[in-house]
């Protein structure tokens, strides 16, 4: 019997070495594989499994920076463009005093697109993109220097009063 517990402290002391939290993680493995190798192997694929399940989210991680950053890319891209856009014109035509191009290009991020395709869209469908006040101030003036907007629909957002107020 002494013999037995010694090879099962020894047991447990290399699934440890293998990766195993604790010494009771370690003897419950033991117990439920009712060997070494076994315990060993179910560890071993539990490790895979965690890499490739940390790789995934990594990739997935990733993916959205970079989205994020082709977003950001774009908005900066079609604030900077001025030849493209009639700011020239319109920033004087309505009571709302031009957003930054920093509030431009953190609306244009969560959303997607351009101000020049926001501007040509009879139609703005931004459901569910995280929209605060702040964001709502460049929406407002989104609307009132678009000629051809006749739909938005901003459901699901964080507008708040203060966002409402300055679209109404």
């Amino acid at each position: 019997r002494l013999q037995k517990e010694a090879q099962r402290e020894r047991d447990a002391s290399r699934l440890i070495e293998l990766g195993a939290a604790t010494r009771e993680r370690a003897i419950e493995l033991l117990e439920r594989y009712g060997s070494l190798e076994a315990a060993a192997n179910a560890l071993l694929a539990a490790a895979e499994e965690e890499r490739a399940r940390k790789g995934a989210v990594d990739r997935s991680r990733r993916e959205a920076e970079e989205e994020r950053a082709r977003r950001q890319a774009a908005a900066d891209a079609s604030i900077s463009s001025e030849a493209s856009l009639p700011h020239h014109e319109i920033d004087y035509a309505s009571g709302i005093s031009k957003p930054s191009d920093a509030a431009f290009r953190r609306l244009f991020v969560k959303v997607g697109g351009s101000l020049e395709v926001a501007l040509k869209s009879n139609g703005l469908g931004w459901c569910g993109k995280r929209l605060d006040a702040k964001d709502a101030t460049v929406v407002a003036y989104i609307i009132s220097v678009s000629g051809v907007l006749t739909n938005l629909n901003l459901c699901n957002n964080e507008i708040c009063y203060e966002g409402a107020a300055a679209i109404a």
